[in-house]
Parts: C-alpha cells; structure tokens; sequence
C-alpha cells in the first residue's frame, strides 16, 4: 500500500510542474480529459470575448466552458492569453 501511496504523490509532484498549452479555437474539439492529470497548468491561446462571457455565465452548453471549468475542479490553474486589443473590451469596474 506505501508504494502505491508513494507512485501517487510522485505523480502529483510531477503534475504541478507540468505545462499545457493549447489555441483557443469554437470550431475546434476540446482538448482530451486526461490533460488533468498530467498537467497542473493550461494556458490558453488566443482567447476570445464570447469565449470569457461564456465561461462567465457558466454556459454550460458550450464545450470549452464544460472543459475550463471541469479543469476547475481539478484543482487546474488556467491562463487565459488575449491580445492587448481586446482588452479594451472588457468591462473594468471603476474604483472610487
């Protein structure tokens, strides 16, 4: 049993320093699920808006948001890349 504990805990070390970066793209299939556990860090290329508001909104119906936020609860740490110019479509709160 301490061996397999062991081969566990090693397995999670080994994930948390592992990388996975994949384009953003709605015509596209989502990555496969086994990026979980092989990866503790997903960076996503060339995030768009509506890609965002649908996570936002927890759309469930969209794949990419059922796969982010899947990832969530695989304790994943996502990053989201977007150009600088669409920055300036995302709504900022104002700070009094």
């Amino acid at each position: 049993m301490d061996h397999i504990v062991e081969q566990v805990l090693a397995k999670i070390r080994q994930r948390e320093h592992q990388s996975y970066e994949v384009d953003y793209s709605s015509e596209e299939s989502v990555p496969d699920k086994s990026v979980y556990t092989d990866y503790a860090n997903v960076t996503i290329d060339n995030v768009t808006i509506p890609l965002l508001a649908n996570i936002y909104r927890l759309n469930l119906n969209d794949p990419w948001t059922k796969w982010v936020l899947q990832g969530i609860s695989f304790q994943v740490n996502f990053t989201f890349q977007i150009s600088s110019s669409m920055v300036n479509f995302i709504p900022k709160k104002n700070v009094a």
